[in-house]
């Protein structure tokens, strides 16, 4: 069983910002993402897409803080995951410094 369940990495993202690498669906390239679910940083006008009920149960939707837009992933492809990122103050910066924790994948 992977380290990286929906179940537990929702509640970090709920209170962090975190860095997230994965493998993508369709290309299997991987990917990096700085990603919240913290209400906070998410514009207030912004809702999350609907997606598929049967994917709804791996399927991650959280908000791209680099690209300021609602991306999506599932638990199954997660590579690493890393929490609480340091924001810094103004407008966001992608090299902020990472401080906290790190979730690495059992293969």
């Amino acid at each position: 069983m992977s380290a990286f369940t929906k179940s537990r990495l929702v509640p970090i993202l709920e209170r962090h910002v975190c860095c997230t690498v994965f493998t993508k669906k369709y290309t299997g390239l991987r990917r990096t993402m700085i990603c919240t679910l913290r209400p906070d940083l998410i514009p207030r006008n912004e809702e999350p897409p609907a997606y598929k009920a049967k994917t709804l149960e791996t399927l991650l939707v959280v908000w791209d803080m680099e690209k300021h837009d609602w991306r999506a992933f599932h638990d199954h492809s997660v590579l690493e995951f890393t929490s609480d990122l340091q924001l810094p103050m103004g407008p966001y910066d992608a090299t902020a410094r990472i401080a906290g924790y790190t979730l690495a994948a059992r293969r």
